[in-house]
């Protein structure tokens, strides 16, 4: 209890920062709406399959520089991916047992971003990277309709990084667009379970969004 509520706390540091942030820098802030689809799979126990899934948000941006700025994301996500047990019985032997997991999150994405061409340009290309922290609201075996919650961690930690453009669509609006890949960083599944050791939750995303600048 006391591990899930320091990462609640975290997430509602990450908001009051953005909110913060929002409220002494106006003059360089915009906000927004985004979401995408995404692909999704657990690293080294991946079959060939992983599933598809989305995610929705918001997004934040912070810059008074003309090609450097951060921010970040606080989205719902879903992810999960296919993996293998080995089981046995003392009647069938050695067998394994197939998992098909869709876990949801809530993620934090705080992330610095660099931006290419002129702050005047409508065409704007981006590189950006950053941490992906999440956690856990639920989890599904899809194929079964087990509820797998209890055998995954609440938290999660990923790299992140991306590329994609903004395009301005109107004076301090503008549309984004943006592939990103996160990298699991430490294991998804409880230790404490019998399923593999090792499962990390690795997500192509590609996303959409739009976001309104705050006038000076």
């Amino acid at each position: 209890m006391k591990k899930f509520i320091k990462h609640i706390s975290l997430v509602a540091a990450g908001c009051a920062l953005m909110i913060g942030t929002g409220q002494t820098y106006a003059q360089d802030l915009s906000l927004g709406l985004r979401g995408g689809g995404q692909w999704s799979q657990f690293s080294k126990f991946a079959t060939d399959h992983g599933i598809t899934g989305a995610n929705v948000g918001i997004t934040a941006v912070y810059s008074t520089n003309e090609h450097f700025g951060f921010g970040g994301d606080l989205l719902y996500s879903r992810q999960g991916g296919d993996y293998n047990v080995q089981t046995y019985s003392p009647i069938y032997g050695n067998g394994v047992t197939s998992y098909r997991v869709q876990n949801d999150y809530v993620r934090l994405v705080p992330k610095v971003m660099w931006f290419f061409r002129d702050v005047d340009d409508r065409f704007r290309p981006k590189v950006t990277g950053g941490v992906n922290l999440g956690f856990m609201t639920r989890s599904e075996d899809i194929v079964r309709g087990y509820d797998m919650t209890s055998a995954f961690n609440t938290f999660d930690v990923g790299a992140q990084l991306g590329l994609g453009f903004n395009y301005r669509i109107a004076s301090r609006i503008w549309l984004q667009f943006d592939a990103e890949y996160m990298l699991g960083l430490m294991r998804a599944n409880d230790i404490n379970t019998n399923y593999p050791n090792n499962l990390a939750n690795n997500t192509l995303s590609l996303n959409g969004g739009i976001a309104f600048g705050i006038s000076h």
